[in-house]
């Protein structure tokens, strides 16, 4: 293996690195929508399991998404939209 392998090799892995410290909040925000839906499937069976499914899967995941926008604006680390 030359240095050049050696080189492209250390700058792919601190751009994976990178991406994955991008992406964790959306990991944590997919978890928690996995867990809201299947709570939500539970309790579908009647007029208020639907009232409950409606904010456990619609307004609780934008709530995060907009504390998450928040956090970021906050940092400054520039991906505010």
């Amino acid at each position: 293996m030359s240095t050049g392998d050696g080189i492209a090799t250390m700058r792919a892995d601190v751009a994976m690195a990178r991406l994955e410290r991008a992406l964790v909040p959306y990991y944590w925000l997919a978890a928690v929508f996995g867990v809201l839906c299947f709570i939500a499937n539970v309790t579908l069976n009647d007029g208020a399991g639907r009232l409950i499914a409606l904010v456990w899967v619609v307004l609780i995941p934008l709530w995060t998404m907009r504390y998450i926008r928040y956090r970021r604006t906050r940092r400054g680390d520039g991906s505010e939209g």
